[in-house]
């Protein structure tokens, strides 16, 4: 990540839209008055410490309606957030797991943004099985 957006982002909470996906990056055009007076928005710090390693992580995924950055007019918290994103989801961080049967992947959601793939959706008998389970562990920070 640049100095500079490091900089930008350091101390700073990331405001989303509660319960939307944003997959499709559509969702503000979906949004009348009601629905915006109607949809709680969520606060959460954009660089967070792991509680286990210590290690810096960005709490940041355009899928889940992150609209803006706390504390920055929306031209500049949209500018920040397509170099978060970009950044976020460069090659050399992604992991994209080819699936076998009988495959089982576990995650850090405190440190790691999942993105479904959403290509094969329209294919005659493909089935997104997905059963969750939560373990204990710290917030992080």
């Amino acid at each position: 990540m640049t100095e500079r957006l490091r900089q930008s982002l350091e101390g700073r909470r990331g405001v989303y839209l509660a319960g939307w996906n944003n997959a499709k990056r559509e969702f503000r055009s979906q949004l009348n008055d009601d629905l915006w007076s109607r949809t709680p928005l969520a606060i959460h710090p954009i660089i967070r410490t792991h509680p286990e390693t210590r290690r810096k992580s960005l709490f940041a995924n355009p899928q889940h309606a992150m609209i803006a950055v706390e504390g920055y007019d929306e031209a500049d918290s949209s500018a920040l957030l397509e170099e978060l994103f970009a950044h976020c989801f460069k090659d050399e961080f992604v992991y994209s797991h080819g699936w076998r049967v009988g495959d089982l992947v576990f995650w850090d959601k405190r440190c790691l943004a999942h993105v479904a793939d959403h290509t094969r959706l329209d294919e005659p008998g493909y089935i997104r099985y997905l059963p969750g389970t939560s373990t204990q562990g710290g917030v992080s920070e």
